[in-house]
């Protein structure tokens, strides 16, 4: 079934009725004047009277303008959806709902997950993500690439999103940069070229054709984009060969571009590329890697003797480091991983940000969880995470992860106590104890806990075998829906979502006081 007719809009924001348990109905947008393609989405669509959230779409650009209305795929009262210059509430008022992370970034309304584009400029930290303003559920129908902004790390904005898709498909996930020399040619202003560089997943276009790799780009310091004219960057690959990461390569002054080519069974096929414009581009050399894909991140760190490090990580958080010579990656290390084995949720689609102020490398990525009862959001990214290069005689090179400096200088309540008595929303908590002796850490309705038997950390039915050669000092972020753990001085991250709307806050430690090293709480406030 296909409806057709005309809408006229006649205020900025369009919302739509979502009822996730409708028929799910495709909808299209194109300027009545000259057929041109505004947007297209996948919905479950609802009524006025019955929906579970308003999504809302952003139409600035299309105010006072006729726009054709195509829905495939079933009857939907487009009629009655509401227009107005602000956003409505998200959920009916008759809806209880749960209070957002408060240190986690969530996007307004919708879906979120991969973290895109991450770039910091004037005293600005970027954040893009793949959002589907449309549905709490993940879909390969909708991705646009939301954006939101910081000057903490910890407090954000949400802004419209970047870019949205058009007809060469959906805006998939990508990687940003600052064009600093202009390469190219885009500069207007005082401010240097900002590019984003996107999959366009063709695949999904009322009009399919092939994925291909693309770029966006702003003039004025990352605050409105376009699409480069001369798209795509790098034509059809494999099918749904995707995820673009540009880095710029200083001894050979020409960029770089990781690139997820596609799978080989459970092995995936990487690539790297290289401009002197940042827009034409060829093939340098490919790589296959056993199990671990997409998403990939190519950055550098400095050890302790001064000495330049790569680092390339697939979304899981599995890297290798090494050497880079311009002409293809020298691993020198075997694959670690900053995630540890632990269920099926947490650390994904990990991405550092670019251009980051002092040297600093940062990272974040999607903390894979639950639907969230009753709330218009679903899915949270975890804490920004401070990254540095560590080298030990036993080890090698292996990374380590932490909080932010911004997240550990919070303020709060704290406590040496075993049973301190504090009640909050949010815990950043410090415990160090032996090996030889069980321990029970509750925090709201979350339960850690560590069998000296097993030598396990244990989470529910999820157990993680801690190495040899680990201590149990642990550092652990606790937010209204998430636990991060962090093990052996950062080196391992076990990331977890909790849903916790209804529960005690208190903090409980059950151990043996004389197996217990530290144990600091610090209710934040």
């Amino acid at each position: 079934m296909s409806v057709a007719a005309v809408l006229r809009l006649k205020a900025r924001y369009l919302h739509i009725p979502i009822k996730l348990s409708a028929e799910k109905a495709m909808v299209i947008l194109r300027r009545a004047d000259n057929a041109a393609l505004v947007t297209y989405f996948e919905a479950a669509i609802g009524e006025d009277h019955d929906y579970d959230f308003l999504a809302c779409w952003d139409g600035k650009d299309q105010v006072g303008t006729d726009l054709e209305l195509e829905i495939r795929g079933g009857a939907v009262e487009w009629q009655t959806w509401p227009q107005s210059n602000e956003k409505l509430p998200a959920c009916p008022a008759a809806v209880a709902v749960p209070a957002r992370p408060r240190w986690h970034f969530t996007c307004e309304r919708g879906w979120l997950n991969d973290p895109n584009g991450l770039f910091y400029y004037q005293g600005v930290y970027h954040l893009f993500f793949q959002h589907s303003p449309f549905t709490l559920q993940w879909t390969n129908r909708n991705m646009c690439w939301g954006h939101a902004v910081s000057r903490d790390l910890l407090h954000w904005q949400e802004l419209a999103p970047a870019i949205v898709p058009d007809e060469t498909g959906l805006c998939w996930s990508g990687g940003a940069l600052l064009d600093h020399q202009n390469a190219t040619g885009l500069q207007t202003d005082e401010h240097p070229p900002i590019l984003l560089f996107y999959t366009a997943a063709g695949t999904f276009a009322p009009q399919p054709v092939p994925f291909t790799q693309a770029m966006a780009y702003s003039c004025d310091g990352g605050w409105t984009f376009r699409k480069y004219q001369g798209n795509p960057v790098i034509g059809p690959l494999q099918q749904e060969s995707r995820d673009p990461k540009v880095v710029y390569y200083p001894p050979g002054r020409f960029w770089v571009m990781v690139l997820f080519i596609a799978w080989r069974g459970e092995n995936a096929q990487f690539a790297w590329f290289r401009s002197d414009d940042l827009l034409n581009w060829h093939l340098l050399q490919e790589l296959e890697v056993e199990k671990n894909g997409e998403c990939p991140d190519f950055f550098t760190l400095t050890d302790s003797a001064g000495e330049l490090k790569w680092v390339f990580m697939t979304a899981s958080g599995t890297y290798q480091i090494g050497q880079f010579d311009g002409r293809g990656f020298q691993p020198e290390t075997p694959w670690r991983s900053l995630r540890a084995d632990w269920g099926q949720n947490g650390l994904y689609a990990v991405q550092t940000w670019s251009n980051a102020p002092a040297g600093r490398c940062i990272l974040i990525g999607w903390l894979r969880s639950e639907p969230y009862p009753g709330a218009a959001f679903s899915q949270q990214m975890t804490l920004p995470l401070e990254l540095a290069l560590q080298d030990d005689a036993d080890r090698g090179y292996c990374l380590t992860a932490r909080p932010v400096a911004e997240f550990q200088d919070l303020p709060g309540v704290g406590s040496t106590d075993f049973q301190p008595g504090l009640s909050a929303d949010s815990y950043h908590v410090w415990l160090n104890t032996s090996r030889t002796a069980d321990f029970t850490l509750c925090i709201r309705s979350g339960k850690l806990q560590f069998s000296a038997r097993k030598q396990t950390l244990l989470w529910g039915d999820d157990e993680f075998l801690l190495p040899p050669d680990s201590s149990l000092e642990l550092e652990i972020v606790v937010d209204t829906m998430s636990w991060e753990v962090f093990l052996d001085g950062g080196r391992q991250l076990l990331a977890v979502s909790q849903l916790a709307i209804d529960c005690d806050r208190a903090v409980g430690l059950t151990a043996d006081p004389d197996d217990v090293r530290w144990f600091r709480v610090k209710a934040l406030v």
